[in-house]
């Protein structure tokens, strides 16, 4: 739906609105817009209720380090059992409507025209306002320093850990490149015998733990999905998916181990194969 469609058109009871990921989700390479979703089954006639999708809105997060949720829009009527004491009304403009002035026009007309009775308008924000507003609340900035923080130590820990511990056994063979060397083998060729052994056993290594981290996952139930604490699904993406997450980010931790292996070997196996093997053997 266009912005005038929506403007000019209430939703009727049995439409609703989409957010464009979870319309991929239902109707993945299809135009959404016109299909229809089944929203209740009779379980004793079977039958079946249909809704209508309409329109299509981008999706909704609460701060911008978040991903965004499953979002449905609908028609309802107002429950007047149920007293609030607050409330928030979402107002999507037109294209060619200035933020800024149109907040700046509406708070002191709201304030004048919209009150009834102990109900008024409390504050009038912008979309990006409230995402900075709840980000301070919670401290949002904080917390994702902190996880930055934590992350950049483990890798830097990672990193050199396995960067120390290749160099140190690749520094310990130094006799038998000594010998090796006295036999006629290249400089080449040791360092590649180097480093293809450091590969290879970082490797088995890498699918051991791997392996021992799946079972984990799956004892653990981590592959039955994600639903946040508010009950609501995030938008399934590869980082909701089990499968290509496990996957993404064990390739990441592969590649990591692999260059930290390759340069705590290469440049010690460098050295080392440039040692004359007489001197090499003499210091051994």
């Amino acid at each position: 739906m266009t912005v005038e469609e929506i403007s000019s058109k209430p939703l009727g009871d049995r439409e609703i609105v989409l957010s464009k990921e979870m319309a991929e989700r239902y109707f993945p390479g299809r135009n959404a817009i016109g299909q229809y979703l089944i929203s209740n089954i009779d379980r004793e006639t079977g039958d079946t209720s249909k809704i209508k999708v309409v329109g299509l809105v981008s999706g909704v997060k609460w701060h911008s380090m978040m991903r965004s949720y499953d979002l449905v829009v609908k028609s309802s009527a107002p429950d007047r059992k149920r007293r609030l004491n607050s409330t928030k009304i979402v107002l999507r403009l037109n294209d060619n409507i200035d933020r800024n002035d149109f907040i700046a026009a509406f708070k002191p007309w709201a304030a004048k025209n919209l009150c009834e009775g102990n109900y008024f308008v409390q504050s009038v924000l912008s979309y990006d306002d409230v995402i900075r507003k709840t980000e301070n609340d919670y401290r949002i900035h904080s917390q994702n320093t902190l996880k930055y923080i934590l992350g950049a130590f483990f890798v830097v820990n990672l990193i050199l850990g396995t960067i120390g511990c290749f160099w140190l056994q690749t520094r310990r063979r130094v006799e038998e490149i000594g010998i090796r060397r006295s036999f006629g083998a290249t400089r080449g060729r040791i360092v590649r015998m180097l480093v293809s052994e450091s590969v290879i056993l970082a490797t088995a290594a890498f699918i051991i733990g791997d392996l021992i981290y799946l079972q984990y996952a799956l004892k653990e139930g981590l592959d039955q999905g994600y639903v946040n604490n508010n009950g609501l699904n995030l938008v399934d993406n590869w980082i909701n998916h089990f499968g290509q997450h496990f996957i993404i980010v064990s390739a990441g931790v592969y590649l990591i181990i692999i260059v930290a292996v390759i340069t705590g070997t290469l440049i010690p196996a460098v050295k080392a194969a440039s040692v004359n093997p007489v001197d090499a053997l003499r210091d051994e």
